[in-house]
């Protein structure tokens, strides 16, 4: 009886193993390849076959990713015939390097590396070897494709034809829209990611002088080159290219990127080009959730990777790919990202610089001026004539104001330091516009008392109403003037 069992599980034992065999459509192995001086480690998935394929470098997202995390999509790319080559970031998991310490230049050269790499290996076609690139790696992508030849292609999944700065403000515009901000709120919220912006790139470049160590989360993410513009890269570009892109992808604007990049490559002269925008999907080419929230490695989109992998094997074979382009005339390019739109530049008033000088200054002052009127308001035998008592409840309404504007940008930009889990405005902030028509109610009459007793006013008075002015046009600047956010 025993030996009927033991019988009847080495059969079972056999047909499971050779049914898991069956099953494997490629093998997996641990990989190291160089830049430089720094060591990069990997998998590469290859197809079970004899015959040499073609293969694909897969680019990260933002992040120290680690290659695996992009298992799924090598696996798919090798069940269909292609090699692909994951790998951990320069400073994350087994690779060397300093994460905060990369640029667009040097994740470039990481992805050439991972190019030669991929051509030296036997079993692959070292004429076919591509790029492909998620989100940051949508920009990596042209910026190493437009350096090297060895690239035989291109593929951008929610890549943009925007700089990283743009991008991140049309991203937060998206965020604070999802999360019920007015508009007048969402304007003055860019306004000071765009300073924050401004302020890292000023630190990138040492205008800001820090010690070595110090914020190097912030460094990093300035290091990366946040004004990047890549459509100069894409008109340089002459691969085949398919850009592919989500309908309701909340971080990377899809119709500003088609727009953009194929005007790019058009302009260089490479017709070569492919794009597909995938309804209801969100910026990982995924369905089940839409907006600001997105699987990796779950219910992709229909057709996604079929679509990806008949490109490259098209592309790579030299033959016709049965896909139509949509018209270009559906994508159009927004004034918004124009210099002077909403996620453009900053005027020279509203950059780092100016604005922290300013505030230092105002806070000076009117710290001074409420402290001068309450010293007088102590003294019972001193008379407190109107400008007096001007001077000093503007001076306290304009602190409470700045005061007010701190809270509200805590509440915008760093909300778990504000003691909140996510992006709001607490119900007082609403009213700070309200607080700030009453400053500019004061200034007005103070500005008018000096104006009808000029012969007599002391130039301290007429100083203090000038700056009072220029206080109130930054109070129309920051939207903190009219109704309520």
């Amino acid at each position: 009886m025993s030996k009927f069992i033991f019988a009847i599980c080495l059969v079972w034992f056999v047909l499971v193993t050779n049914l898991d065999a069956q099953n494997v459509e490629y093998k997996q192995e641990k990989v190291k390849f160089q830049n430089g001086d720094v060591t990069l480690a990997g998998d590469l998935f290859t197809p079970l076959t004899d015959a040499k394929t073609p293969a694909v470098v897969i680019l990260h997202g933002s992040g120290p990713d680690e290659g695996l995390g992009y298992r799924v999509y090598a696996e798919e790319f090798a069940k269909a015939g292609i090699a692909t080559l994951v790998f951990d970031k320069r400073g994350a998991k087994d690779s060397g390097g300093d994460w905060c310490k990369r640029s667009f230049e040097l994740m470039a050269g990481d992805a050439l590396a991972a190019v030669e790499f991929l051509r030296n290996r036997a079993g692959i076609d070292p004429q076919k070897v591509g790029l492909w690139g998620i989100s940051q790696g949508g920009w990596t992508v042209p910026y190493a494709a437009a350096r090297s030849r060895d690239v035989a292609f291109v593929v951008s999944v929610a890549g943009n034809g925007v700089s990283p700065t743009q991008q991140e403000m049309f991203h937060k515009d998206e965020m604070f829209k999802a999360l019920g901000y007015s508009e007048k709120a969402r304007e003055t919220a860019l306004k000071f990611w765009k300073l924050v912006f401004d302020w890292l790139v000023l630190l990138d470049e040492g205008a800001f002088p820090m010690p070595e160590n110090a914020m190097e989360s912030e460094r990093s993410a300035a290091s990366i080159g946040l004004n990047y513009n890549p459509l100069p890269d894409w008109e340089t570009v002459t691969q085949p290219a398919l850009l592919i892109h989500g309908e309701k992808d909340n971080l990377s604007p899809h119709e500003q990127a088609i727009s953009t990049i194929t005007g790019a490559l058009q302009k260089g002269g490479n017709n070569n080009f492919t794009f597909r925008v995938f309804p209801n999907a969100s910026h990982t080419i995924t369905t089940n959730k839409t907006g600001l929230e997105f699987d990796w490695e779950d219910n992709f989109a229909l057709g996604y990777f079929q679509f990806t992998t008949d490109w490259i094997k098209a592309k790579t074979n030299g033959e016709n790919f049965n896909y139509t382009n949509p018209p270009l005339t559906n994508f159009a390019a927004s004034p918004d990202f124009e210099d002077n739109g909403r996620y453009g530049k900053l005027p020279f008033y509203g950059r780092a610089y100016p604005q922290l000088l300013l505030m230092v200054f105002f806070a000076f002052v009117f710290v001074f001026g409420t402290i001068y009127w309450i010293f007088r308001l102590f003294r019972p035998k001193d008379s407190k004539p109107l400008d007096v008592n001007l001077n000093g409840i503007l001076s306290l309404v304009n602190l409470l104001l700045m005061l007010g504007f701190i809270m509200f940008i805590g509440t915008s930009v760093f909300p778990q330091g504000m003691g909140l889990d996510r992006y709001s405005i607490p119900k007082w902030q609403r009213f700070l516009p309200l607080v700030g028509d009453l400053s500019l109610i004061v200034t007005v009459l103070l500005i008018a008392r000096v104006f009808i007793n000029r012969k007599t006013k002391s130039k301290w008075q007429v100083i203090f109403a000038g700056i009072s002015l220029i206080f109130i046009l930054g109070l129309f600047y920051w939207n903190f003037v009219g109704l309520m956010f």
